[in-house]
């Protein structure tokens, strides 16, 4: 690997370090996924590694009415790869988050709620 790669490596292990750690220590379980009250949106790349896809899957079958989407051709990076298709997902979703609603729901950005 050239030393120009190395050193990005050694600048960012720390915050992988703890990533992992958090990852790791995450207590969640299905359960308390299937609790949660609110509209949820989980997107996965048909490219991304299949235990993230599962794991996309698990969220999005736990939590009552969220919205699952996979794109082809994307991985585990899509918002950067496919940001049009990630991106319009998003949208789509913020208009119409519950499955259970046909009528637009009215979003604020954070920015304009602070004003």
């Amino acid at each position: 690997m050239p030393e120009a790669r190395r050193a990005g490596v050694r600048d960012c292990i720390e915050k992988v370090r703890a990533d992992f750690g958090a990852l790791l220590g995450d207590e969640t379980t299905v359960a308390d996924l299937a609790a949660l009250e609110i509209p949820a949106l989980c997107l996965a790349g048909d490219e991304s590694p299949a235990a993230t896809r599962r794991i996309a899957e698990i969220i999005a079958d736990a939590i009552p009415g969220a919205r699952g989407e996979r794109f082809a051709d994307a991985g585990h990076m899509g918002p950067l790869t496919h940001p049009g298709e990630v991106n319009g997902a998003i949208r789509k979703f913020l208009r119409f988050p519950s499955a259970d609603h046909d009528d637009a729901i009215a979003y604020t950005p954070m920015t304009a709620r602070a004003a």
